[in-house]
């Protein structure tokens, strides 16, 4: 299993930040909601890192929050900070006939479509945060299909006026793939030549796409190492395969601000989405579950 590099001015592995979601994906209608139940955080053996979920007003090693139920996700598209919702209509086809197409986007950024959380970190040290190997999204129910490959991960640090900075999109199952021939699923599937997500209001022909196109951000996966990982520096996109990561995987955030008491501290978002470009996002996938364990690491920074 590949690892996040160790560098020379590591002094120790001190946080283990574990994120649980279970949801329900409603796909393409307006069906029984999703239930998120629990949001888990627990700190290990972190002499030097601390989680808040009260903006602050209480710090601890391990956080328990509850979320009650019914959340909603639904297909959307974008770069988690930038979300387009799809709006399709009945379209006369050029053959004859009519079928359901998208016709238009809708910018959103309501939680009806995602789920988001936010926390406090807190160090004595100035130390980078990264994710752990350790993570990984995975469908309660294989039997019916492979929802993971269909989701997507933004994390983002927060300053004090609310400003938002995107470290991070983390593509969790890469080589899950869905075959319209066979109508089946399988985890042993190649990283795709590109991903895809939506920029605009703009629909677009996939087929003909370049990277140059502003409607549609294209991103090639072609520097994937042997266990399909990569990490594309441009568009802060990460893919993953299963529990490895790349080897250049970039810190999801920094402890690097320090605040009157001598404490570095970051506020860390994390927004949870599922892909409507990816080649899972299928009808097929409707009404399943899914579970998330983020973990990330701490070590000190430059």
């Amino acid at each position: 299993m590949k690892k996040i590099p160790v560098w020379k001015n590591v002094v120790l592995i001190v946080s283990t930040l574990a994120i649980l979601i279970v949801a329900t994906f409603a796909w393409f209608y307006n069906g029984p909601e999703s239930s998120l139940d629990d949001f888990s955080t627990d700190v290990r053996d972190a002499a030097f890192v601390q989680i808040s979920g009260d903006d602050g007003e209480s710090w601890t090693e391990k956080l328990n929050m509850d979320l009650g139920v019914n959340k909603n996700f639904k297909e959307i598209s974008g770069n988690g900070d930038s979300l387009y919702a799809p709006v399709y209509d009945v379209v006369k086809n050029v053959n004859g006939g009519f079928s359901t197409q998208i016709v238009t986007f809708e910018q959103e950024n309501i939680s009806e479509y995602y789920y988001e959380q936010i926390v406090d970190l807190r160090s004595n040290l100035n130390q980078n945060v990264y994710l752990a190997a350790e993570s990984y999204v995975t469908a309660v129910d294989a039997v019916d299909g492979y929802i993971d490959g269909a989701i997507r991960v933004a994390f983002f640090e927060v300053d004090d006026n609310g400003n938002e900075t995107l470290t991070c999109i983390w593509a969790p199952n890469s080589t899950v793939e869905y075959s319209a021939v066979t109508n089946s699923f399988t985890r042993e599937g190649n990283v795709e030549p590109y991903y895809y997500y939506q920029k605009s209001l703009t629909p677009v022909d996939i087929a003909e796409l370049n990277e140059s196109n502003a409607d549609v951000a294209k991103i090639s996966t072609e520097g994937t190492d042997e266990s399909g990982c990569g990490y594309n520096q441009e568009y802060l996109f990460m893919w993953s395969s299963g529990q490895n990561l790349p080897n250049d995987a970039p810190p999801v955030s920094k402890l690097d601000v320090s605040d009157e008491d001598d404490l570095f501290y970051k506020k860390l978002k994390v927004r949870v989405w599922l892909e409507g470009y990816d080649r899972e996002c299928v009808s097929l996938l409707n009404g399943q579950k899914f579970t998330m364990s983020l973990q990330f690491i701490a070590r000190k920074g430059e």
